[in-house]
């Protein structure tokens, strides 16, 4: 176990990231510094709101430092969404809103180079909730939406590839690799991540629709303890109770063990 130092950023207004670059033979912590704050006039105070980057710090554990890295890119960028690491190829992916002009964007880092690239999100339904994830050891997005009198829930699964030109830079493109049929599960099934072949979700139990079933009660029974695994060639629901967990849960992808770094 080693200590990380402290750094000057505030404990409040951050995102962090996490990841391996094999052709560094390094972990690396990225933290973002991120501003923005409107006045609330009904309670006569200043409140968080869709914040832009002022900083990056990325703290290397072979170096055990932590130093500034350039963030020109993104600086106009809120970044709203949870980490997704891929130690495979070194890349940290995160979502983010263009604050200029609202457009989607999904933010890669570089681990080994410490950079980042921007890829324009895909045109998805504008009510749209979006995760970023990795398939096949490539940047991907899950995203759900309902459509419609809000009785259909929709899985896609999008996964990016840049096209390089022969003159350098390239295109990047998105493949749907999966959509699911409407009305998966009698209450909505939201993804949570990707794991080989299959999409991790949980329950939901938000629409009126799911809280007229007579399916409601076993959602609420099952909320907090229950994941479902989807599998994407063949819709095949499979369902993990976790018995002794009364609370909620985060998902991530578990790396079966640490590569030792050198000091």
């Amino acid at each position: 176990m080693r200590e990380v130092p402290r750094t000057t950023y505030s404990k409040s207004h951050l995102s962090i990231g996490f990841g391996f670059s094999s052709i560094a033979n390094d972990y690396k912590i990225v933290k973002f510094s991120v501003s923005g704050s409107y006045f609330y006039e009904s309670r006569g105070s200043y409140r968080a709101y869709k914040k832009g980057v002022n900083g990056v710090l990325v703290y290397s554990l072979h170096t055990g430092l932590w130093k500034d890295v350039e963030f020109g890119n993104i600086k106009d960028l809120y970044i709203y969404s949870e980490t997704a690491t891929d130690n495979n190829n070194g890349t940290i992916i995160w979502l983010a809103q263009n604050l200029n002009d609202e457009s989607g964007i999904m933010v890669s880092f570089d681990i080994e180079m410490e950079v980042f690239t921007l890829i324009p999100r895909p045109a998805l339904y504008t009510s749209s909730i979006c995760i970023p994830t990795f398939h096949e050891n490539k940047p991907a997005i899950l995203s759900y939406s309902v459509i419609g009198n809000s009785q259909s829930g929709f899985i896609h699964l999008w996964v990016v590839e840049e096209n390089r030109c022969a003159f350098g830079g390239g295109i990047w493109t998105w493949t749907k690799k999966y959509s699911s049929s409407p009305n998966l599960y009698p209450y909505y099934l939201i993804p949570l991540n990707t794991w080989r072949n299959e999409i991790v979700c949980t329950v939901s139990l938000q629409s009126e629709f799911v809280r007229r079933t007579e399916k409601y009660g076993e959602a609420l029974k099952d909320r907090g303890r229950t994941l479902y695994l989807l599998t994407l060639a063949t819709n095949e629901i499979k369902k993990f109770v976790m018995i002794n967990n009364n609370g909620g849960f985060g998902i991530l992808n578990y790396v079966e063990s640490i590569v030792p770094v050198g000091t």
